[in-house]
């Protein structure tokens, strides 16, 4: 028996209504509520990044810029806590609900973003700008084109919108990132780089997902109500991933004691360095497809030029 809902009154799941109740009308994936965040974010994908390209020789500028946007994902954020806490009867006085704890893959970028003025090493920097351009563009594009429709289950109209807005907005810090850095400029040997630099960088904040994954329900115990389903990056070795395959590989061998939480971590690092590699990839050819297609448009001027002057 759960002691934690004798004394607390609280839920391993959300039973008390959020701020703003769906009232059992939950979003749709692309219905009108969507389209009305969608489109305006989409627009301003294309505006930060043409900032970012105007910020490249201003640091202080971008830095500026991601921190501004790093505060605003901690605010909405902040909104989300409160309320998914209260739906589970957490006051944060009386508890927190760990499941919720904003380090997810997802949730990383906001914490690179509000640290950015604080870096001062040039190189370390950049790479941690790039892993927004990879991972906050990763993140953000595969929630809302591929997995839009498990967005919306909390229950709250304010999450939802938040959760729409927060990975619109990581969108917008992958573009900006992306321009800042002119990822795809250069030799294919420098953009090999990036894909290392970022990948490692991924790999250590797994394992610091890893940690809270383990230390939380040993210390509150599997079945309590504060550590109950506290599975950062979905690859917690005591409870089972929700992401399609790792799941299954889990099952093989369930458990700490398991094998099975240990491959499926394996497994999703290699899948989400594939991921890296390819978006990298992206950004180069799509970068050279540019460039050639404007030296034949000079190159083609130039021969009109010359036609003209004969």
């Amino acid at each position: 028996m759960n002691l934690g809902l004798l004394f607390n009154d609280v839920s391993p799941d959300p039973i008390y209504p959020g701020f703003l109740p769906d009232h059992g009308e939950k979003w749709m994936a692309w219905d009108w509520h969507v389209q009305v965040l969608a489109i305006p974010g989409f627009l301003l994908c294309i505006f930060f990044f043409v900032i970012g390209i105007k910020s490249r020789n201003n640091k202080k500028s971008a830095n500026m810029i991601l921190f501004l946007m790093g505060l605003f994902l901690a605010i909405t954020e902040l909104y989300k806590q409160l309320c998914y806490n209260k739906m589970r009867g957490f006051n944060l006085l009386n508890g927190y609900a760990w499941d919720v704890f904003p380090w997810q893959l997802c949730s990383v970028p906001m914490f690179i973003a509000l640290i950015m003025p604080f870096i001062k090493n040039d190189k370390r920097r950049e790479v941690l700008i790039a892993f927004m351009a990879v991972f906050a563009m990763l993140g953000g594009f595969a929630a809302l084109f591929i997995g839009q429709q498990n967005l919306f289950w909390w229950g709250d109209v304010g999450i939802y919108a938040h959760t729409i807005v927060w990975h619109l907005i990581l969108m917008m810090l992958g573009f900006f990132s992306i321009g800042y850095l002119s990822i795809g400029k250069g030799s294919y040997l420098r953009n090999l780089n990036v894909f290392s630099y970022t990948y490692l960088l991924l790999i250590i904040f797994s394992l610091v997902a890893q940690a809270i994954n383990f230390i939380i329900p040993t210390i509150y115990g599997v079945d309590s109500a504060i550590a109950a389903h506290t599975n950062m990056w979905y690859i917690s070795m005591y409870y089972n991933s929700t992401v399609v395959v790792l799941k299954d590989i889990w099952n093989l061998s369930p458990g700490i004691y398991g094998w099975g939480w240990l491959v499926a971590y394996i497994v999703y690092l290699v899948g989400l360095g594939l991921g890296d590699f390819i978006v990298i990839n992206i950004y180069y050819w799509t970068y050279r497809l540019f460039v050639n297609l404007n030296y034949k448009k000079k190159i083609k001027n130039l021969k009109i030029s010359e036609n003209i002057r004969r």
